[in-house]
């Protein structure tokens, strides 16, 4: 089919937007999951995942307003737009895969990975900075205004070679970013699904790489401007820019999301029995396990009223009234989780891998080769 301007306006604004709405959405319980279901609170990956969905915020209504203009000839507002389209999104890129990155020095401290997530980060964020710079630089030939450089400038070639480089290297990144945490998980002692299930969510940053790789070959199309499908391939280009921070959200959620969801399902299936510890109204981070325990002897009864043992033998059922009761009240001190602040609700000492996955989704776990902990 062919399509026309009206039709590839509507295209962008509700890819945009359909795309924004679904990353929010993840967001919103990311950040739900921290604060309410498991207590941690906000840390820094998440408030630099909050500051990106800002800027995604920005660069989605840039584009809706460049949808407005891009076709009106002379309107040189646009090109104005879209530049700040591309610098608000750039933005976005850079503090949506950032955040993952925290996440992941987090969880792998020390050591050569560490370094090695740190080196991806800052190379990362620099290219996006001298891209952001470049892209004010006047194109050879095309009408232009507040553009940087004076007189100089680059041709489209160049400008678009530029882009390629920029889209690739930030998908390695996103690739790299996304295999590193297999090492670690795979030397974790517990079952493999449960390792299997770890790596996956850890690793949805692949979805992120995919779509910088395709922004990458659609942006390879945009060095033809005489192509008759150019303001197609100039639209899809613009869908799988947003694409990329849209899914990088997402991607740096799903790990945090899956807690959340083991959570949901593990209440709804169960609820605390006998040997619970179940957490009073005080703050002092104390729990309390109440157990009554009656004493009784199955002996004939004496015909001395005063004997103990029939005062013992007259009412084994202390529901009665007689008899005795014996109750003990045991206070168990409770050490909160390194980095997960105070817990709250019911503690049900359960033990097993998902003590060791609810590190993952909520602070350090160790370097690679020891074993998980697991705090109950």
């Amino acid at each position: 089919m062919a399509w026309t301007a009206s039709n590839l306006s509507v295209l962008v604004h509700s890819t945009t937007w359909t795309m924004f709405f679904v990353a929010s959405v993840f967001l919103g319980l990311r950040v739900y999951s921290r604060v309410r279901n498991t207590g941690v609170g906000l840390k820094a990956d998440d408030w630099v995942l909050i500051a990106g969905w800002v800027f995604l915020m920005l660069a989605s209504a840039n584009a809706s307003w460049l949808m407005s203009i891009f076709l009106l000839r002379g309107n040189l507002t646009k090109i104005t737009l879209a530049r700040t389209h591309h610098n608000l999104q750039s933005v976005a890129l850079g503090l949506t895969k950032t955040s993952f990155g925290i996440t992941l020095v987090r969880l792998m401290p020390g050591g050569w990975e560490a370094k090695l997530i740190w080196g991806l980060i800052i190379t990362m964020n620099l290219q996006f900075a001298v891209h952001i710079i470049a892209t004010w630089q006047a194109i050879c030939g095309a009408p232009d205004q507040a553009h940087i450089g004076g007189d100089r400038c680059w041709r489209l070639d160049q400008s678009v070679t530029f882009t390629i480089f920029s889209a690739l290297y930030s998908a390695t990144c996103d690739l790299i970013l996304a295999l590193l945490p297999w090492r670690m998980i795979f030397n974790l002692q517990m079952k493999r699904s449960e390792r299997i299930s770890i790596a996956v969510a850890l690793s949805m940053g692949v979805l992120a790489g995919v779509t910088g790789i395709m922004k990458a070959v659609h942006g390879r199309e945009l060095i033809d401007v005489r192509s008759p499908d150019y303001l197609y391939n100039q639209a899809i280009y613009w869908i799988w820019s947003m694409a990329e921070p849209n899914v990088t959200i997402i991607s740096a959620s799903i790990p945090v999301l899956r807690g959340f969801v083991r959570s949901v399902r593990k209440r709804s299936e169960s609820s605390p029995g006998a040997g619970a510890y179940v957490k009073t109204g005080d703050t002092s981070g104390r729990f309390y396990n109440r157990s009554t325990i009656t004493a009784a002897r199955a002996e004939p009864i004496d015909q001395d009223a005063a004997s103990d043992s029939s005062i013992l033998a007259r009412s084994p059922d202390p529901a009665s009234g007689g008899g005795i009761t014996w109750t003990t009240e045991v206070t168990v001190k409770h050490e909160p989780r390194p980095e997960t602040g105070q817990d709250g609700g019911v503690l049900v000492g359960s033990k097993g891998p998902g003590t060791v996955a609810a590190a993952i989704e909520m602070g350090p776990i160790g370097h690679p080769g020891k074993p998980a902990s697991r705090n109950d």
